[in-house]
């Protein structure tokens, strides 16, 4: 712990370049693998393994803790249906304060079961 507290402290005196965060390698890049579309991998992975974008995540929520069904913030479709409005407030943004996106989950459709109509965004901080 000591070394790797003294390698973060030297890292940044030395003023090195920003590192690809944990959140979208970890986090994002699976699902992105499993599940994105092929034009979505090639939108998002090159820029995020470059540490060209660093991704916090957008999970929890007040009032929500870790039970993501229980997830509020809102994602509506815009009136012309060519993209959404998302709504509400994300209180777990691991170091989003130095990064440039951020991955979560929003209530797509707030009339389906605890469990169901949420979908997974990515968004531009």
């Amino acid at each position: 712990m000591w070394e790797w507290l003294i390698f973060e402290e030297e890292y940044y005196r030395a003023n090195g370049p920003q590192r690809v965060t944990q959140n979208g390698i970890f986090l994002l890049a699976p699902s992105l693998f499993a599940f994105g579309t092929l034009e979505q991998r090639d939108a998002l992975l090159p820029f995020m393994a470059s540490g060209q974008q660093s991704w916090c995540q957008g999970w929890s929520e007040p009032g929500s803790g870790s039970d993501l069904a229980s997830i509020v913030s809102r994602a509506d479709r815009d009136e012309d249906g060519g993209g959404w409005r998302l709504s509400g407030q994300k209180t777990w943004t691991t170091c989003e304060a130095f990064c440039t996106h951020i991955f979560g989950l929003f209530r797509s459709d707030p009339e389906s079961s605890r469990h169901h109509g949420l979908t997974y965004f990515t968004i531009p901080t």
